[in-house]
């Protein structure tokens, strides 16, 4: 049915283990490519609605939902960042509200704190096996 290849179920782009280096430069090409997209306004016509961007949202949920390979989930990504970029008077109206802000305020702040606690914390763990043997090494050798 599929002739000799792998199954379509079986075609992912999850190259972390392998390959997580031409992941991250395909994703900053990819980007790069968007943001010349936005200035020069490319598809601006039809990407720059509120309804386009529910609908690329909706696609991108059933493309998770029914388990569709990566490849054309990734897809949706920048078209979605642009069509939110590129906005229109209802959905500025929308996401310009006190609420949205105070949404976003708030989760910086929260990942603020998260960093300023966690991070020690995380530190001293990934240290103290260092640290123990540091001071094994220089109390059976003394420089004085």
């Amino acid at each position: 049915m599929f002739g000799n290849g792998p199954a379509p179920a079986n075609i992912t782009i999850n190259v972390a283990f392998q390959f997580g280096f031409v992941r991250c430069l395909c994703g900053f090409v990819l980007g790069m490519m968007m943001y010349q997209g936005y200035r020069d306004g490319w598809a601006k016509s039809w990407l720059a609605s509120g309804y386009t961007l529910l609908a690329l949202i909706l696609g991108l949920c059933l493309c998770m939902y029914f388990a569709i390979p990566d490849v054309s989930t990734v897809g949706f990504f920048p078209l979605i960042l642009l069509s939110a970029a590129y906005g229109s008077q209802p959905m500025n109206r929308v996401f310009g509200t006190n609420h949205y802000n105070g949404l976003a305020t708030g989760r910086s702040r929260f990942i603020w704190c998260i960093n300023r606690c966690c991070s020690p914390l995380v530190a001293l763990w990934l240290i103290k096996p260092w640290a123990s043997r540091w001071q094994v090494a220089h109390r059976s050798n003394p420089i004085c």
